[in-house]
């Protein structure tokens, strides 16, 4: 699936949720078609979201510069 495709899935998701939706990095990670969650794939979700017009919370959890060690179960909220 490419960015603009997980993209819309993401925003969709969104949609269905009332403006308001819980994913992991790890969901993320693999809407986006990675196989391993890096600090820097973090910013190419961090990246895909703020495209599509979404937010995420808490903002240090997809900044690649603070989280040097990401797993997949951390919460994400794009919101």
């Amino acid at each position: 699936m490419g960015d603009d495709q997980a993209a819309l899935s993401i925003t969709a998701r969104c949609r269905e949720d009332d403006g308001l939706t819980e994913a992991t990095p790890g969901e993320l990670r693999d809407e986006l078609g990675y196989k391993k969650l890096g600090r820097w794939v973090l910013a190419e979700i961090a990246d895909t979201l703020k495209a599509a017009g979404l937010g995420f919370f808490p903002p240090e959890r997809l900044n690649a510069e603070l989280n040097t060690e990401p797993r997949q179960w951390h919460l994400d909220l794009p919101a």
